[in-house]
């Protein structure tokens, strides 16, 4: 999208990698589309839930990895920075919040959910649960 007035925002990684699936990512700056990729996804309302799922091309991804694909991954994302048609002429939030993450990490499944109750992300494993932060960047870390 554009700011008032100003240049093209800069896409997440995350908007662009869905952008991509969605065909409405725009070609790089000087370089033509290319011909027969005019297919493109459209969402004309806002999702209840909007789910994603990323897969990794290992079952043993180091720590380094799942860091490096977590900081393409924001706590919220405007879904019209992907869908240009979105809410076109409607009101109401095009903006989904991150509630829960699962990962496959070190042989086993870990979680990081968002519990409003506790106001803050809880990591489960296993038996354990405990409590990483209020915003998502401070779960990034665990």
């Amino acid at each position: 999208r554009e700011a008032r007035g100003g240049p093209a925002l800069a896409a997440s990684p995350l908007v662009r990698v869905l952008r991509k699936e969605a065909g409405t990512e725009p070609p790089p700056p000087g370089q033509a589309p290319v011909p027969g990729s005019s297919r493109k996804l459209l969402l004309l309302q806002p999702p209840r839930v909007f789910s994603l799922a990323l897969g990794a091309d290992t079952a043993h991804a180091s720590k380094g990895e799942i860091s490096e694909s977590l900081d393409g991954i924001q706590e919220r994302i405007d879904l019209r920075d992907v869908y240009e048609e979105l809410g076109r002429g409607q009101a109401g939030s095009t903006t989904c919040r991150l509630a829960s993450l699962t990962a496959f990490y070190e042989s086993h499944y870990v979680c990081f959910c968002y519990s409003r109750a506790a106001g803050q992300w809880i990591h489960y494993d296993d038996d354990t649960r405990r409590g990483v932060g209020r915003d998502f960047e401070a779960g990034k870390q665990k």
